[in-house]
């Protein structure tokens, strides 16, 4: 697909090594009302790094950021919102000016299959767009946020970075949107980007979003009847904020790296959350039964225009899967000492407790 780029490329004003040269350093941030971005944030705000946060509605956006910044104790930390958007070039060229680098978590995550198009649109082709500008406009690091969905399946062992992924039927259609996202990335770092992409697993942490964990637990307090049963990685969400800035800081670049901390499976997991918080265990779900029966209920919510409709067929491929991330990458080369998913969860409830959600 061909992307209408208003200039030529030009030549780069600065080295790549003059990145952390500047005091503070501007940052374009995507995403900062979500999970990842939200902490990444964060974690910039810590090295006391400048950053622009693109963002198509900065009013709405600032009310999910500042309880996660407050929860962290930044509180008063001044933002600087650009209003604009990943599928407007002209936005985008304005918001990438005197960029550094640019931090990339903005996705949309669904598995209804009513978004398949608008995902395509949001996580390629705004991908896209934005490695093209930075490319054009002299960006010297690029960290792409993408997704262990990429990856694997490994039925023999651990998922690590040279598993690589292959699309099937059983693909969901956010996986092939975030492998397509990186092959932009991929091939802007072909063509000279100082790119970085990072997988992590499933991350858990304080948001007001309704996505992701957050989903989860919201769903867990409302009284989930029942769960998938299946296996997966999961990170906790400062890990991951921290692992991004770290790479910055030192200016890694070319490849990809895991971000996991454990592997555990779905019950365990929710088991974990439901002691914490100290509420009734779901059962598991485990025959094509009642998995069938579950998916025509959702079918039929769905053509009556519910937009909560608790499974899909997507939904259900990533719950049931069952692979195992390796972090001795990540361990390698930042020397990352994990938090336990115990004490993401705890974070996570105390967050979840002062702002009364759920």
């Amino acid at each position: 697909m061909a992307y209408n780029i208003r200039h030529c490329r030009l030549f780069r004003s600065l080295a790549t090594a003059e990145i952390m040269q500047s005091s503070k350093p501007l940052i374009l941030l995507t995403g900062a009302s979500g999970l990842v971005g939200s902490h990444t944030l964060s974690a910039l705000l810590n090295r006391s790094f400048q950053v622009r946060l693109l963002s198509r509605n900065p009013a709405m956006d600032e009310q999910l950021i500042r309880p996660v910044l407050k929860h962290y104790g930044h509180e008063n930390a001044e933002l600087q919102f650009f209003q604009g958007d990943l599928r407007n070039l002209g936005t985008l060229e304005d918001a990438l000016d005197q960029v550094q680098a640019v931090i990339h978590t903005a996705a949309l995550v669904s598995t209804d299959p009513r978004d398949q198009q608008l995902m395509h649109k949001t996580n390629v082709e705004g991908t896209a767009n934005l490695v093209n500008l930075s490319l054009d406009m002299g960006v010297q690091w690029f960290c792409h946020l993408s997704s262990v969905a990429t990856l694997g399946p490994n039925p023999d062992g651990l998922v690590d970075e040279d598993y690589f992924w292959k699309q099937q039927k059983s693909s969901t259609a956010y996986a092939i949107t975030k492998y397509q996202a990186e092959q932009e990335v991929w091939r802007a770092k072909e063509e000279g980007l100082n790119a970085m992409v990072v997988n992590p697993s499933f991350v858990v942490g304080p948001s007001l979003r309704d996505t992701s964990s957050s989903r989860l637990f919201n769903a867990l307090e409302r009284g989930l009847p029942g769960i998938l049963k299946g296996e997966s990685g999961y990170v906790d969400a400062r890990d991951v904020a921290e692992a991004i800035v770290e790479l910055l800081v030192r200016n890694e670049h070319g490849y990809r790296l895991i971000l996991n901390a454990e592997n555990l499976s779905t019950e365990h997991f929710v088991a974990e959350i439901c002691e914490q918080a100290k509420l009734k265990k779901p059962r598991v779900i485990e025959s094509s039964i009642g998995l069938n029966l579950a998916l025509f209920v959702s079918t039929i919510q769905r053509l009556f225009g519910s937009r909560s409709a608790p499974l899909s067929r997507d939904l259900i491929r990533m719950s049931t899967s069952k692979n195992r991330y390796d972090n001795a990458l990540s361990v390698q080369r930042l020397q990352m000492q994990y938090n336990r998913i115990t004490e993401a969860i705890r974070n996570t409830l105390e967050f979840r407790a002062h702002y009364k959600i759920g």
